[in-house]
């Protein structure tokens, strides 16, 4: 009987508890990387939907002003500056708001006497969380393409 009490074959609550910290450290790591992972992926889909509809205004822009080598944003279709729907989820748009801009450039180091227009498009929107309707992260995130239009010499 006294060999029975001092066994040591088996295993302790110690040891079962030990073990139950480790799984539970490790499980909760798993579902943590999965959350991270799988917001970095909704983020990295509503970046490249941005950019596809960055690209889109550009070609719209450069298509109204074939010939031109001035960027006039003024003769643009109706419904350009619309914002443009990104993502939609539990029937809650996300929308980007579109920005156009022109400057007029001249490269000193390079040709002074060259200038260049620069068309930039700017899409801003702001992240939503992936399993909310909320916006609970509050990054605020745009994609900026730009296009140079160099100035003929007449």
């Amino acid at each position: 009987m006294k060999s029975l009490i001092t066994s040591e074959r088996g295993l302790g609550l110690i040891q079962v508890l030990a073990s139950l910290f480790i799984v539970t450290i490790a499980l909760t790591g798993l579902l943590v990387s999965t959350y991270y992972a799988q917001r970095r992926a909704v983020e990295n889909y509503h970046y490249r939907r941005a950019l596809l509809a960055a690209m889109e205004k550009v070609e719209i822009i450069r298509y109204s002003n074939r010939g031109s080598d001035y960027p006039n944003v003024g003769n643009l279709p109706q419904g350009f500056y619309m914002p443009v729907v990104i993502d939609q989820r539990k029937g809650i748009p996300l929308t980007a708001s579109v920005n156009v801009d022109v400057t007029t450039h001249s490269d000193i180091s390079i040709a002074p006497y060259v200038k260049y227009n620069a068309l930039t498009v700017t899409l801003e929107w702001r992240e939503r969380d992936i399993n909310e309707t909320t916006f609970l992260s509050n990054d605020v995130r745009s994609v900026t393409l730009r296009e140079d239009y160099y100035q003929r010499y007449r």
